[in-house]
């Protein structure tokens, strides 16, 4: 079991306030007395229809945002809080035609982190739409044994971590369930095209003070292989290869 944490260091670099983790200017871009909001696409801009589907989330999203922080009140806060978006393509396997997408969300006042958290989802070029995992292997019944064998070795990663009752809280409301089981990605592989396993991505608080960290816990393609489907069986292999944080 490798695993892959975000300590204080990795975690400036790489969950960044997406307005100064960018020197391209935003795709979505609002700012006012009561809100200021950024979003990048970076990697995504080229790849369609995804993009103008996020585009259009990202809009309706921020118009969200600025509605409920302006309903708060008649009179606008001392400072405007930021909020981020920024989508990193974090793998890409199968001939370019999976991409294993990152989204990175965060809140800050002023130069604090309230707010920070990793969503996950995996966009099938070919079919040119947002698929689940479930493609990739045998069976997928909650409960049943490819689920809880992905669960028992990224909970088992993430207590090696972090202890049993640290790790009990921070994935309470998570079951060996597809739908259940978390934010999951592709991991990179040594080998090209290929998938080397899934990470799993946890947000857990820092002690002491505001705003989380990230802790990635990588679970290799040998611990699941004899779940894989034939195509599953095409999408994973070699080994893990640490992702670029840029």
């Amino acid at each position: 079991m490798k695993s892959a944490v975000a300590g204080l260091t990795l975690l400036a670099a790489t969950l960044v306030s997406p307005a100064s983790a960018n020197d391209m200017p935003p795709d979505v871009f609002v700012r006012n007395d009561y809100v200021n909001i950024s979003m990048f696409m970076e990697g995504l801009r080229d790849i369609q229809p995804l993009a103008r589907e996020v585009l259009q989330e990202c809009r309706e999203w921020a118009k969200t945002v600025e509605a409920e922080q302006r309903s708060k009140s008649a009179t606008p806060p001392p400072t405007a809080l930021r909020f981020g978006r920024r989508y990193v393509i974090s793998s890409i396997a199968d001939d370019k035609r999976y991409y294993s997408i990152l989204l990175h969300s965060s809140t800050y006042i002023e130069d604090v982190n309230i707010v920070r958290y990793t969503t996950t989802f995996l966009w099938d070029a070919k079919a040119r739409k947002r698929v689940s995992l479930a493609g990739f292997f045998a069976e997928t019944e909650d409960a049943g044994p490819t689920m809880i064998r992905l669960f028992e070795e990224s909970i088992g990663g993430l207590a090696a971590e972090v202890g049993k009752d640290r790790a009990a809280t921070m994935t309470t409301g998570l079951k060996p369930s597809l739908s259940r089981i978390g934010q999951v990605s592709l991991a990179l592989s040594t080998v090209d095209g290929k998938s080397s396993g899934l990470s799993f991505h946890y947000a857990a608080p820092l002690p002491g003070g505001p705003g989380s960290t990230e802790l990635e816990i990588f679970v290799p393609w040998t611990k699941f292989a004899s779940h894989l489907s034939p195509h599953g069986r095409r999408i994973f292999g070699g080994q893990w290869q640490r992702r670029d944080i840029w």
